[in-house]
């Protein structure tokens, strides 16, 4: 009885995984990445340009090189969660 309690704390307990999820540059491929991801994952963008999009959950998104274009009209980005973390 005790056993099955033990391993019942442990795993709620222990943190769940984040993914690491390359992303690769294009029209919509941001915004698709964001809808696909579970929230606490690290989404890596290669360099180049990437379209507008909407961070809904918490996530990570960090990439060297890449650019967010909105083609100067409307809202480029727009974070509508807590704990989302830009690099």
């Amino acid at each position: 009885m005790v056993l099955p309690r033990v391993l019942l704390t442990l795993l709620l307990a222990a943190p769940l995984q984040a993914k690491e999820i390359p992303v690769l540059p294009g029209a919509g491929s941001l915004a698709a990445a964001i809808q696909a991801a579970a929230p606490g994952d690290v989404l890596t963008l290669a360099a180049g340009r990437y379209g507008p999009a909407v961070i809904d959950k918490p996530l990570t998104i960090q990439g060297d090189g890449a650019v967010i274009d909105g083609g100067q009209k409307g809202t480029v980005l727009l974070v509508t969660a807590d704990d989302v973390t830009l690099r």
